[in-house]
């Protein structure tokens, strides 16, 4: 796998790669252009075609040529190599190897579930009860689960081990266990069809929990997962809206009746994920949530999502008492259809709410229904949007609206200085300038010393890279620094070194030299300061003990210490 990668990153100009997606234009070494992940009209996305790398200092994105797809089309790391190296030719025999493994044992799975439903009454009675026939059983593949995988297991040429890769099978002693048993399974797709998970409905009484999901496998990451996508993309875009219910059946009721723009988010809270993912198909996306004060703060959540996605984010809210399932199969299509079209952008329905529930009589009434929703419309990119809100609140209010805006105008100041000052602060960071320095001149580094300063560097991140940088030799290239990029596992620290590489890139050999010997005499110092306060404590010792001869060599050493300081 890190071969076929590595020879991906090869064959693949970053510069080449990137002007399809962003117009770069040569400022001196590097490419720059508008930032293709946040608005803005002063150019701060950089490309350098000697590091093979892209750092934005807007947003503070960066990395390789696969760190741009997977950010730009919204891709995990498999799939954004996948799309490069189908894109560019280049096999991935080993990769492609083990992924279809896993593929291929889901997909056996799936159909295993499916002939044990159809032969299970309990089951099949449970389903009927949800409204839910055998057409329906058949177009979701729905299965069932009774625990008995030993016959499947001996019967099926995958390897045992691909199964147990996917975290549904496990080894109990002797025996081998379905986490599913005792469920109704439905296979969850990706928006290619190929099954990459599961979910499962517990069907006897008082089981909890009711709802499990397959444990996240090299295929399925639940945050990134929307149930019924591969069904619902074309419909998305067609009706250039998205419908989000929680649950599966949620989605299963709603398709079943017609409304098949729909899809489901396992279950769990939305996440930003999910949002990019839809966001492939329409700007346009609707959370249909139960009526209760859970339904409203699950929706609450979202904005800052749809916020910084820069989607249109509304909702539908159902009959108190009714989730989207039960209230599909009641109402039927009309009655679905008549809820969708009163949709409403999520903050707009939270002031009515608000309004009705809480009251806007008092002083303390209003206050605490502006400080509520307050930082919501703050945090609103589109100014149309915000606009309205402002206006909206004004009128509940009565408060005029140039003081909200005297007051978030004042709050931003207050944001930005802080922001500015902070940044400063990182981006003057004796550390991470090192280290930039470092990993543009791995030739100087070999031979300036950092090796012998190692073992006194404090902070473990610093130490740890530099060691590890350094073992790679002079020659490093910008495929070798790629591989050491991708290696590092904390994103926070390996975005913090692609900015740093960028911020020192254009220094000279003479500037990059002094800020190691700058670093190099900081460290000494403070190993130095050290050495003093040892010798200092020792020598509190030597007097208490009234040994001349330990005195006057500590006083020695400490004299020595002390011209070095100097």
């Amino acid at each position: 796998m890190r071969y076929e990668v590595q020879t991906l990153l090869e064959k693949v100009d970053i510069v080449d790669f990137i002007s399809r997606y962003v117009k770069l234009k040569k400022t001196g070494r590097n490419f720059v252009g508008l930032c293709p992940f946040h608005k803005e009209k002063t150019p701060s996305f950089t490309v350098s075609p000697e590091k093979q790398l892209f750092y934005c200092f807007g947003c503070h994105t960066g990395g390789n040529v696969i760190s741009f797809v997977m950010k730009y089309e919204n891709l995990d790391f498999q799939d954004a190599v996948e799309n490069i190296a189908r894109e560019y030719g280049i096999p991935l025999k080993d990769w492609n190897k083990k992924t279809s493994s896993v593929y291929d044992a889901l997909s056996e799975l799936a159909d295993f579930y499916h002939r044990t439903l159809k032969k299970s009454e309990f089951a099949l009675i449970y389903l009927k009860q949800r409204g839910i026939e055998l057409d329906l059983i058949d177009e979701f593949m729905l299965g069932f689960s009774d625990g008995n995988v030993k016959e499947f297991l001996s019967s099926t040429r995958t390897p045992r081990d691909v199964f147990f890769l996917t975290g549904i099978l496990k080894i109990s002693g002797s025996e081998v266990q379905d986490i599913f048993k005792g469920r109704v399974v439905i296979p969850i797709h990706d928006v290619n069809g190929r099954v990459i998970g599961f979910g499962g409905r517990a069907i006897e009484k008082d089981r909890l929990p009711k709802y499990i999901n397959s444990p996240e496998s090299p295929v399925f990451s639940k945050r990134s997962v929307l149930f019924g996508i591969e069904k619902a993309k074309k419909h998305i875009i067609e009706k250039n809206l998205a419908i989000i219910v929680e649950g599966y059946f949620d989605m299963i009721s709603l398709y079943k009746l017609g409304v098949k723009n729909v899809v489901a988010s396992l279950g769990t809270s939305i996440t930003e994920e999910q949002i990019r993912r839809l966001k492939n198909y329409t700007e346009n996306i609707t959370l249909m949530l139960d009526s209760d004060e859970a339904g409203i703060k699950s929706a609450l959540k979202a904005i800052d999502i749809f916020s910084f996605a820069n989607v249109n984010g509304e909702i539908v809210l159902l009959p108190e008492s009714e989730d989207p399932d039960s209230f599909a199969r009641k109402g039927g299509y009309e009655a679905i259809l008549s809820l969708i079209e009163k949709r409403m952008p999520i903050l707009d329905y939270y002031f009515e709410f608000f309004r009705q529930k809480k009251g806007l009589e008092t002083v303390q009434k209003k206050l605490a229904f502006i400080r509520s929703v307050m930082p919501y419309v703050e945090r609103i990119r589109d100014s149309f949007h915000k606009n309205l809100c402002v206006r909206r609140i004004s009128e509940l209010t009565g408060i005029p609206e140039h003081i909200f805006w005297d007051e978030m105008k004042e709050k931003s100041q207050k944001i930005d200085m802080g922001s500015e000052k902070e940044e400063r602060r990182s981006l003057q960071a004796v550390d991470r300038v090192l280290l930039g320095v470092v990993l543009n001149d791995p030739e100087l580094a070999q031979v300036s010393g950092l090796k012998e300063i190692l073992g006194h560097i404090k902070d473990g991140k610093v130490k740890g890279v530099m060691e590890r940088f350094l073992e790679m030799g002079a020659g490093v290239d910008a495929l070798q620094l790629n591989r050491f990029l991708s290696e590092i596992e904390d994103e926070n620290l390996k975005e913090s070194l692609i900015c740093a590489i960028f911020e020192t890139q254009t220094l000279d050999r003479d500037g990059r030299k002094k800020i190691i010997d700058d670093y190099l005499r900081h460290v000494r110092q403070i190993v130095m300061k050290e050495k003093l306060k040892e010798l200092t404590e020792r020598l509190a010792i030597a007097e208490k003990e009234k040994d001349e001869m330990r005195i006057a060599a500590i006083l020695k050493e400490k004299k020595e210490v002390l011209k070095t300081l100097r």
